[in-house]
């Protein structure tokens, strides 16, 4: 899966899109969480604030609210948090 990633300290958050389309709708699906959707539906990017505080325990309580195809990107991603914050 190909996806870009960027992160924005002056609001202190990773946005990560997995699909070039247009955004239609999105979601906040929990705290610090959005959700972006495209015109059928699919999840194409997610942004997530936050993340200097986005530890294990946070990582457990947010996972199950993501969609199904976001969880192992996130999971992958995740790691990679820490050195995009010294961008």
């Amino acid at each position: 899966m190909t996806f870009n990633i960027n992160y924005d300290q002056d609001v202190d958050a990773v946005y990560i899109r997995i699909e070039n389309k247009t955004v239609l709708d999105f979601e906040q699906i929990a705290e610090g969480i959005i959700i972006e959707y495209d015109q059928d539906n699919h999840a194409v990017g997610i942004e997530l604030f936050a993340v200097k505080t986005l530890n294990s325990e946070r990582l457990a309580r947010l996972m199950p609210l993501l969609p199904e195809g976001f969880k192992e990107l996130i999971a992958e991603i995740v790691p990679k948090i820490p050195s995009l914050l010294t961008i």
